[in-house]
């Protein structure tokens, strides 16, 4: 992981105080099948490189992680349960309609209903 320690980002004395910290720069994404960004198919470019970042903004002891670009998918979507409850657990549009009831309510489920739990889940 590459970590930016105060990078270009406006300065925020009064506000808060950005990090940047850079997971790649080179990341190379099977999944996110070029087809669906352009047409005709290229052969050969089965995927794309992309960058991935995630912000951390502080303000005293109030933080909040923000993952750009970030997307449920069943294969790395953490443990929010391992997070204080009060840690508040923001969703995009539809997540909620597409992921609970959760398991084991749902034995199909692809997050654990464990996730939500005791805490504010709230949708932007």
């Amino acid at each position: 992981m590459i970590i930016i320690d105060k990078p270009c980002l406006p300065a925020a004395h009064t506000i808060a105080d950005p990090s940047l910290f850079a997971r790649s720069s080179n990341t190379r994404l099977y999944y996110l099948k070029p087809g669906v960004f352009w047409e005709p198919a290229f052969r050969g470019h089965d995927g794309f490189y992309m960058p991935v970042y995630c912000f951390l903004v502080s303000r005293g002891n109030r933080n909040v992680l923000f993952d750009l670009g970030s997307h449920i998918h069943f294969d790395y979507i953490g443990d929010p349960s391992r997070f204080p409850p009060a840690t508040e657990l923001i969703i995009g549009p539809g997540v909620k309609a597409a992921a609970w009831p959760g398991y084991p309510i749902n034995p199909d489920g692809s997050v654990l209903d464990s996730a939500a739990a005791g805490r504010s889940v709230r949708k932007i």
